[in-house]
This record gives structure tokens, C-alpha cells and sequence, in this order.
């Protein structure tokens, strides 16, 4: 399942917003918003349209020669409040096992700090929902014929939505991560 840690916290005040995006811009910021990716789980290392990004077990996929490709999935989250615009943060292309889970593993230790930290959002007010998009980076095969369809491309692999009005805020300084697991919207992964 597709696991996200999220604190939502009201507070009041200026903040210095040191984001690459807005440099050294000072802004009002009510509402704070803390994000952690745990976990994604791909069963069967799917694509979408029938394709997958491995060759499927019962051809051969000679045209891959001697390499094994692997998924390499990346994740964007996405924030946006109403009277500002958008908020993001964006991970590396990192590598699946052969069960469809991320792969801790193989990651280089920037990797895995850049997977395991929190991204913290300072908005001017609450967002509806936090969105988080999942791209492949490799090969796309299509899953029936063993053909492969494309190389080295992105696909847009699957789409989670987490509504926030339900969300109740944490206030002033007590914080607490709530953790949310997640169904994709286009193949159901998680």
C-alpha cells in the first residue's frame, strides 16, 4: 500500500521560506503540512494498458540482451491551496524489487535519507487533498505479447488522492503524524 505520514498543523505567524521555488520570500503562513512517503507496493510491476516494466515470465525478451530491467518509479506530492499556488516535492527514480516493493536496499544513503525525511509545506491555508503521482522511467513491454513498446520513456503509472477535510489539525505546538494508506485511482496500486 501506498503508506503517507501526514501532520497537518494550525498556527499563525511569519515565516521565512527558504523553498528553492520562493527563495527568501516572506510570507503569512497559518497552516503547516508535513509529508512522508513510507511505503509503495506494485504487485505484478504493473503499467498501465497491459503493459508492465519487466520482461513477463513466460517470454525470453532477447531484445533486452543481457540487462535486466527494473522499475524505476518516482513520486511527486502535490499540495495546493486555494489562494496560493502549487506546492510540490518530487523523489528520484528509485528502484522496485521483484515483488513491486521499494527497494531500500540498492538505494545510495542520499537516496534513502531523501525517501525516509519529512517535507514540510508552509501554506496560507488548508489544501483539500494531497496528491501524489507515480511515474516509471524504463522500459514499458506490453504484459501479453512480451513486445516491447517503448525504452527509456515515463509513464504515468498511478494517481493517490488524500482528501484533507476529514483531517482534523493539530494546534500551536502539539504535533502528531497520522498515517494514511493509500489505493491508486488507475491501476489500484498501493
Amino acid at each position: 500500500m501506498a503508506s503517507v505520514m501526514c501532520n497537518y498543523f494550525i498556527f499563525k505567524g511569519a515565516l521565512q521560506d527558504y523553498n528553492s521555488e520562493s527563495a527568501n520570500i516572506s510570507e503569512i503562513a497559518n497552516v503547516m503540512v508535513q509529508i512522508q512517503l513510507i511505503n509503495y507496493v506494485n504487485q505484478g510491476l504493473q503499467l498501465p494498458k497491459g503493459q508492465t516494466c519487466v520482461c513477463p515470465s513466460e517470454f525470453s525478451c532477447s531484445y533486452l540482451g543481457t540487462s535486466v530491467p527494473r522499475c524505476y518509479m518516482s513520486f511527486t506530492v502535490i499540495l495546493l491551496s486555494p489562494d496560493e499556488s502549487l506546492k510540490y516535492f518530487s523523489t528520484e527514480f528509485m528502484p522496485l524489487t521483484p515483488s513491486g516493493n521499494i527497494d531500500i536496499d540498492s538505494m545510495s544513503p542520499q537516496q534513502k535519507q531523501a525517501w525516509q525525511q519529512p517535507h514540510t509545506f508552509y501554506l496560507t491555508s488548508k489544501p483539500s487533498a494531497i496528491d501524489v503521482f507515480v511515474h516509471h522511467m524504463g522500459a514499458v513491454i506490453n504484459a501479453h505479447t512480451g513486445e516491447l513498446t517503448q525504452i527509456q520513456t515515463v509513464v504515468h503509472v498511478d494517481t493517490f488522492i488524500l482528501p484533507l477535510n476529514s483531517v482534523i489539525p493539530s494546534i500551536e505546538n502539539h504535533l502528531s503524524m497520522q498515517s494514511r494508506n493509500l489505493n491508486g485511482t488507475i491501476l489500484q496500486t498501493q
